[in-house]
């Protein structure tokens, strides 16, 4: 089947700000957790101290057994209680809960499709936030359009994003975290990858590239595979060198039992296979990978919290209605992959294909369809495509069909007069 070509979307990098700043609106803040609730608390805490900023908190409970469950419960119990004093900054309060754990990208693509805001910031249980945090990261993000992910510094991290410093006291954090802000301000550096424990993201990006890929499971590697499609995308990965975040670290591997050690080989084969490149102690040369031209099926990861069909179909109809075309023709695409003989996903590919207008391609998918599979809307749709293209007769036989199995079906009717009329015309001309 070819490939379709999607009118009106947006193919070009995103283009440079001058440095010309504003305001960043809304961001949207998504929490995973998997228990640690005292962990958790001590985040949100924080998040409730230092974020003057406009923001919702939104948190993806991945099948918790502590008492993380009802300290989130009693977090959007006490949004109207006076007496808690929340900041007004905090727009609002969102609880995705999932019966098992989905991993780190199963449960932030979760989250991001609940997210509103023009900025997503992922932000693991175990960081605790500092004066200006917030603000710093949208700093540095503000100097350029073309800045589609930023990463702090941070105690407890690897790469350049790690501070070691021997006097270092996390009992001074807030302390710790303003002097550096002051002795480092406004440094950027810019890198092939930041972090996923704390990670703002221009919306832009999720729109041109989508979330990440829930093929890495619990986690590992899935943040280098996002910052490496963001920035082939066109947009870049940078460091506010001036902001400093404090992160405990693996704390829900640890507190899991999870053999970090055999999850992170494990995902360092899969990265290497999806991107065929060698890995070598030292980690991976990422040069070759940025050089190649961004290709929107192969690059374009689906909001989705599990790499099935059903999921993929179901994100494919979710952006097809909110207009993103593109994208929903990346979701059933990917769903066929896994899929090839899915009805429902072929139904998709039609549709996608008559809302670009490329009714050749729309009929290729029809007839992918098995006819048992085949009822009245889609054998009607079908006929549509066969009259756009010049095929009367065939259009005819289509809109019978339709009618046969449901007399009432919608449009089939009209759709057959006028088809039967065309082909009046036609006979006597």
């Amino acid at each position: 089947m070819n490939s379709l070509k999607i009118r009106g979307e947006r193919t070009n990098a995103p283009t440079a700000a001058d440095g010309r700043t504003g305001s960043a609106g809304l961001t949207s803040i998504i929490i995973l957790c998997y228990n640690q609730v005292d962990y958790t608390t001590a985040c949100v805490r924080s998040i409730l101290r230092h974020t003057p900023e406009p923001v919702e908190l939104i948190f993806v409970d991945n099948g918790s057994t502590d008492g993380t469950r009802n300290y989130l419960d009693s977090l959007v119990s006490r949004t109207g209680d006076t007496a808690w004093h929340l900041p007004a900054s905090i727009t609002g309060i969102k609880i995705v809960r999932n019966d098992r754990n989905l991993g780190f990208a199963g449960g932030v693509n979760q989250g991001i499709r609940e997210a509103a805001g023009n900025f997503i910031l992922l932000l693991n249980n175990d960081v605790i936030v500092t004066p200006g945090w917030l603000g710093g990261l949208h700093a540095c993000a503000a100097r350029s359009t073309r800045i589609g992910l930023v990463g702090p510094m941070s105690n407890y991290v690897v790469g350049p994003q790690q501070v070691v410093d021997p006097h270092y006291d996390v009992r001074k954090l807030d302390e710790y975290a303003v002097a550096f802000a002051r002795k480092h301000a406004g440094r950027l550096i810019k890198v092939a990858r930041v972090i996923g424990f704390c990670m703002l993201v221009r919306r832009e990006v999720i729109d041109r590239i989508g979330g990440f890929d829930v093929t890495f499971g619990t986690g590992n590697f899935e943040d280098d595979d996002f910052c490496l499609r963001a920035i082939i995308a066109g947009f870049d990965v940078v460091i506010a060198g001036d902001v400093f975040v404090h992160h405990f670290g693996s704390i829900t591997f640890k507190g899991a039992r999870m053999d970090y050690a055999a999850i992170m080989l494990e995902n360092a084969w899969k990265f290497a296979k999806k991107w065929r490149i060698e890995l070598s102690a030292g980690g991976y040369n990422p040069l070759p990978i940025l050089a190649r031209p961004f290709d929107p099926v192969s690059h374009y990861s689906p909001l989705v919290s599990e790499w099935s069909s059903k999921a993929l179909l179901a994100e494919s109809v979710r952006l097809f209605e909110q207009g993103h075309i593109e994208a929903s023709y990346v979701a059933v695409t990917k769903a066929l992959e896994l899929e090839p003989n899915n009805p429902d996903a072929w139904h998709n590919m039609a549709l996608i294909a008559m809302n670009q207008r490329d009714f050749r391609l729309a009929l290729e998918a029809w007839e992918k369809v098995p006819h048992q599979d085949m009822d009245s809307e889609r054998f009607n749709l079908m006929g549509m495509c066969h009259f756009q293209v010049g095929y009367v007769d065939k259009a005819v036989e289509c809109f019978r069909e339709a009618i046969e199995l449901d007399a009432d079906c919608p449009g089939a009717r009209e759709n057959l007069d006028i088809a039967l009329s065309a082909r009046k015309s036609k006979s006597s001309s």
